[in-house]
Order: C-alpha cells, then sequence, then structure tokens
C-alpha cells in the first residue's frame, strides 16, 4: 500500500503527478487532471488525488498562494494567471464532485480524516470567485 495522508501532497499518486507537473508545468497538465475528475461517472481514488493536487495548483496561480513550497518556485505571471483563470471552474468542480461523491471522501470519512475534508473546503473557498 502507498502513501496515504489528509494533505493535497500527502499521497503517491499526487505526489507523482506533482512532480511530472513541475518537469513540465503547463496549464493543459492540470486542466487534464481535472477534467478527468469532472467527466467521470465514477470517481477513482487516484484521480481524486490528482484532481485535488492540480487544483491546490490552479489556487496558486489563482491567487498566489502555495500550499507546498514546490509549488512557490513556479513563475507566476500576468499570462499564466489568465490561462488559470480560464480553467478554476473546472476546480471547483473537480472538488465539488470530489467532495460529495467520491470513494476518496468516503475512505477518509470513514477513517475519521476530518482534516481532509476542511483542507479540501479550504481549498475550494481559496478558488472562489473574488469580489470586487
Amino acid at each position: 500500500m502507498g502513501t496515504w495522508g489528509v494533505g493535497y501532497f500527502e499521497n503517491d499518486a499526487a505526489t507523482e503527478w506533482l512532480d511530472a507537473f513541475l518537469a513540465n508545468p503547463s496549464p493543459s497538465n492540470v486542466q487534464s487532471a481535472l477534467q478527468r475528475v469532472c467527466d467521470a461517472t465514477e470517481i477513482e481514488i487516484d484521480d481524486a488525488q490528482v484532481a485535488i493536487a492540480a487544483a491546490a495548483i490552479v489556487l496558486y496561480f489563482f491567487t498566489g498562494e502555495a500550499v507546498d513550497k514546490r509549488i512557490s518556485a513556479l513563475p507566476r505571471n500576468d499570462v499564466l494567471q489568465k490561462q488559470y483563470t480560464l480553467i478554476v471552474g473546472f476546480a471547483r468542480r473537480a472538488l465539488e464532485s470530489i467532495a460529495t461523491d467520491s470513494e476518496l471522501a468516503s475512505e477518509h470519512d470513514d477513517a475519521g480524516n476530518v482534516g481532509w475534508r476542511a483542507g479540501i473546503d479550504q481549498l475550494r473557498k481559496g478558488i472562489q470567485p473574488r469580489k470586487k
């Protein structure tokens, strides 16, 4: 059995995805991870973990908040911020689906990992539209 925790990158699937993303940091890689969950009829645990990691990347480019030191090393600029703003809706939908209807949520709930749900809620709040 692999690593499994309540943090965004405390599992093998998310860590491996992040390593691959950092080697090729493209918004399309993030969108693909999120889209896989948005399109799924049943959300696999690994897909959910990867989508959560991808949403953390969106949070960084959307707000500047880095939830992991490896993310904070990524350059931010207006062009990238605009590209990530276009996929923030995918992140919101994916997180909503994961939180309400996924095997991952059930596993964490069954294990009593309230910190996991709090982390997902924090991530969801971070990528909400800003009031002007």
